[in-house]
């Protein structure tokens, strides 16, 4: 049971290769967080993992299935989506919102699960609150649950078996580092459950307190022309969160060096650019 990703090659067109024979396993269970430069590609493998973008060649496979085999209703009830940036056109509750995580559940009660998906985001008081009408911060809550709810499937062997999976792009980026915590919070807790959250983050640091896993891509560039992107992504670390989030692979994937910050016992906190 796994996600894997085998000798993926994608390119945009009339533009340079966006990535060039990736491989990738993740497994189920674990907060995948995936860092790198901007135009390293970490949207467009999450695009590609979620069908909306076809690879050029190679495959994406859940529990061995080809991705672009697998029937949309099936995708919806094992593969949810959180945005950086989520819209909505029409005037929907945040309830309403929520419930559109479920609607490839046919013939189950769904209060419960998205009541269940609202309360880990802070929002169990705001069902009735028009979605047009809150931060960006608490749209992305709103979004979050969306996607808890869409994944919260009922007890049978058949669902127990299938591995699902979160994607996440930037989720937390317009909350409040006490709802960024709670966010990462939940995503960890989804995890214990038996799905695998693979997230987007920009916060290193966050990664490392709440991440399991890291993945770190950077484009190829060239060091005599201010680092221009002159070739696909490369897979530059994989690994044990502390690990792939090392000095070492920061400094490949961004240029620039990075300080260690630890807590008062000594633990490691996150990692701070040196400027």
């Amino acid at each position: 049971m796994a996600l894997r990703v085998d000798r993926l090659c994608f390119a945009f067109a009339n533009r340079r290769a966006v990535f060039d024979a990736l491989p990738l396993t993740l497994l189920p269970g674990s907060v995948v967080a995936v860092g790198g430069p901007n135009g390293s590609g970490k949207t467009t493998r999450l695009r590609l993992i979620l069908g909306t973008l076809t690879p050029g060649s190679g495959s994406i496979t859940l529990d061995e299935r080809p991705i672009a085999e697998m029937s949309p209703a099936d995708m919806a009830r094992r593969l949810a989506f959180v945005g950086q940036r989520p819209t909505l056109a029409g005037d929907f509750s945040v309830r309403q919102v929520v419930a559109m995580g479920r609607l490839r559940h046919h013939g189950h009660d769904d209060a419960p699960a998205v009541a269940s998906a609202l309360a880990p985001v802070g929002l169990a008081d705001a069902g009735d609150a028009p979605f047009s009408t809150l931060s960006a911060g608490q749209q992305q809550r709103v979004s979050l649950a969306r996607a808890l709810a869409q994944l919260d499937s009922p007890a049978a062997p058949s669902s127990a078996q299938r591995t699902r999976v979160l994607l996440a792009d930037e989720p937390v980026a317009a909350m409040d580092p006490a709802h960024s915590e709670r966010a990462m919070s939940t995503l960890r807790d989804v995890a214990r459950r038996g799905v695998l959250v693979l997230v987007v983050l920009h916060d290193l640091s966050l990664a490392i307190r709440w991440a399991d896993e890291g993945v770190v891509l950077a484009p190829r560039t060239d060091a005599d022309a201010a680092k221009a992107p002159i070739g696909p992504a490369e897979l530059v670390a994989h690994g044990p969160i502390r690990q792939a989030l090392c000095e070492e692979h920061l400094h490949r994937a961004f240029g620039v060096r990075f300080w260690e910050a630890c807590s008062p016992d000594g633990a490691l906190a996150g990692v701070v650019p040196r400027g």
